[in-house]
């Protein structure tokens, strides 16, 4: 039986990264890039949800998860952030 996977993230490229890791043959991904369009996506009930907790807007995050928790309050999110640290150095 597929299992459906919803990753939210504001960069494409991420979006794209994530989901070729994630490519099987019984998993149906869809990728999000707004808070918008991942509210939009929930109607297809994902198994589990991918958030990147610093989407562009950072405002919209916790609403985000506020929303995800309140029409799947069964299913898991796992949160990773992919935004580069500014002070980071290069070994």
């Amino acid at each position: 039986m597929a299992k459906t996977i919803l990753i939210i993230d504001d960069d494409p490229g991420m979006c794209r990264l994530i989901q070729r890791g994630l490519n099987h043959p019984d998993h149906v991904i869809y990728s999000a890039t707004s808070a918008e369009e991942a509210k939009r996506l929930l109607s297809v009930k994902p198994d589990l949800v991918i958030l990147d907790v610093v989407l562009a807007d950072a405002t919209k995050s916790p609403e985000l998860l506020q929303e995800i928790r309140s029409q799947l309050p069964n299913v898991p999110v796992l949160l990773m952030m992919s935004a580069a640290l500014q002070n980071s150095k290069t070994f």
